[in-house]
């Protein structure tokens, strides 16, 4: 295991498939891969885009517009989260009030 590897990618030399071996005393061998690779770059960053139900996103937009936080609907055929985000806890008792109410 090499300590420069853990410090730069957080993988063991047996872990990383590109070796994790400094190249030129400066880049890591995990960069220069990136570098030399723009697809294993891309990969890590570009997730698909998930049509979004139009239901969804006005349930979503109603919620966000009623309770006044932050409102992520995460649906998968029917099943799914909704996830509120309050910042403050005057939100979290609004919210919890709002939702006792009815």
């Amino acid at each position: 295991m090499s300590t420069s590897c853990l410090a730069q990618c957080g993988m063991t030399a047996v872990q990383c498939r590109y070796g994790c071996l400094p190249v030129a005393g400066r880049m890591h061998g995990c960069e220069s891969a990136r570098l030399l690779n723009p697809q294993v770059a891309q990969q890590k960053q570009e997730k698909p885009a998930v049509p979004v139900d139009p239901n969804v996103r006005e349930a979503q937009r109603s919620l966000e517009s009623s309770l006044g936080v932050k409102v992520e609907i995460h649906d998968r055929k029917g099943k799914g989260k909704i996830i509120l985000k309050y910042g403050s806890l005057e939100d979290f008792d609004r919210i919890v009030e709002a939702l006792a109410a009815k």
